[in-house]
């Protein structure tokens, strides 16, 4: 038996979701065990006589707003064919991993002090925000200030999170990138497809910068390194591709790319806003539901 379902805290993962369900089972099974004072528990939120009120709540946890909310689905799905879309839809309902979204997070849970003691003031509670989880995230947008990460080992220590830039310039693309990610949150873009971005992007470079097809690796080298040195290594772009040019595979590779970090440091090169971008395809009209790539 439950005592009372949590509330959600806007915007955490589900799985923070659930693991602070879990503790609420966990006690509730304790109050009835007599290990409690009446009305009382761990965390001063329970009380016997209302084990079962919030049990039959249908609308409690909705499928869709679950995905919207407590996933990073929102950020990923701007850039995914519409079968691709579904398919990742229909993993998360079954509780399988996705790795088309499992590479956009970082590999330790993050988190920001702030907004653990607001929780906790509010709540009795803290929880872990999806927005903090991206990798290429490194300060909490609300409060404007480095996130920290928890180390997955036993016993570690958390540490601040470190940008790794030493001057403006690169910070300044870290930050564009980090308001871009969460305008996505909230956005509930459909899926445009892959292939259409990188038609977006060429047809960018090549108003910006006069760069053209077939858009060779000497081409795009040079604008790949707008993003400097140490911002790339924050941002893990050097991970993507050969000799660092990342760019190559957001505007070349034949498949296009589902990354949504490629994408968003594409537009940041050519100097558009996630927003306006998605503005411009979705008049264009939808995309189609399966796209051939080129030969």
């Amino acid at each position: 038996m439950i005592g009372s379902f949590p509330q959600p805290i806007p915007g955490e993962t589900f799985e923070s979701l659930v693991a602070r369900l879990s503790r609420r089972i966990t006690a509730s099974g304790a109050i009835l065990q007599g290990r409690y004072y009446q009305g009382a528990s761990a965390e001063g939120r329970f009380s016997p006589e209302m084990l079962v009120a919030n049990l039959a709540v249908p609308d409690w946890l909705p499928l869709r707003r679950l995905l919207e909310e407590n996933t990073p689905l929102p950020v990923v799905r701007p850039f995914l064919d519409q079968e691709d879309c579904e398919r990742i839809t229909k993993q998360l309902t079954v509780a399988e991993r996705s790795s088309t979204i499992t590479r956009s997070l970082s590999r330790s849970p993050r988190f920001c002090p702030e907004c653990r003691t607001t929780e906790l003031e509010g709540l009795a509670e803290v929880g872990w925000q999806v927005l903090h989880q991206f990798r290429w995230f490194w300060r909490c947008q609300a409060h404007r200030i480095p996130l920290w990460q928890m180390p997955l080992a036993r016993k570690a220590v958390a540490t601040e999170i470190d940008t790794g830039c030493r001057n403006r310039a690169d910070l300044e693309v870290l930050k564009a990138i980090e308001r871009d990610t969460k305008w996505l949150i909230g956005a509930r873009v459909p899926p445009l497809g892959r292939l259409r971005w990188r038609e977006f992007h060429r047809n960018e470079l090549t108003k910006r910068f006069g760069v053209r097809p077939p858009f060779t690796s000497r081409d795009l080298f040079p604008l790949a390194h707008r993003i400097r040195p140490r911002a790339r290594e924050w941002l893990q772009l050097s991970m993507i591709s050969h000799l660092d040019n990342w760019l190559l595979t957001t505007v070349r590779h034949q498949h296009g790319t589902t990354d949504p970090l490629l994408h968003l440091a594409t537009l940041r090169i050519c100097g558009v806003r996630v927003h306006e971008a998605v503005r411009r395809l979705t008049a264009a009209g939808p995309a189609p539901a399966h796209v051939t790539p080129e030969p």
